[in-house]
Order: structure tokens, then sequence, then C-alpha cells
């Protein structure tokens, strides 16, 4: 029995393309670099982001729905 997995070749250049650095305020900023450690963006931030908002559209994702379910998980652990 041979094996069809084959290792592929390393590439030439193992760093990762740079990412675009954002305007936060008046300060270039790396996305990267918003959430260091284990901090993370405050809900209303996430579901304000269009592109968060586009993809709850097409699932049938109601706001209102998903605030009361966040509600309800925040008050067990609590």
């Amino acid at each position: 029995m041979t094996n069809a997995c084959r290792p592929t070749a390393a590439p030439s250049d193992a760093r990762a393309p740079a990412t675009p650095a954002v305007l936060v305020g008046l300060q270039a900023v790396r996305p990267s670099s918003l959430f260091l450690g284990n901090n993370e963006p405050p809900l209303s931030d996430v579901v304000a982001d269009p592109m968060i908002r586009r993809l709850m559209d097409r699932d049938g994702v109601d706001l209102g729905s998903l605030m009361s379910l966040m509600d309800t998980v925040r008050a067990r652990l609590i």
C-alpha cells in the first residue's frame, strides 16, 4: 500500500503578506494589533459592522432575537 499524501514544497518566501494598516483616529494601526491578548471588541461594535449585518441578513438572523439570546446566555452565566 502506498501513501497518496505527499508533502508540498516549501514556499520560497515563508513570510506572511503584510497586513494593510487602518486609520484609527489620526493613527495608522494594523488590524492585528487592535485586539492583542484576550481583548475582544464589544458586541455592539461587532453587530454594527456592515459585513456582519449582511451576513446576518443572508442567514436570516434577526438582531432582536440575537440580542435576546445573548441576554439569556449572559444571565445564565452570571
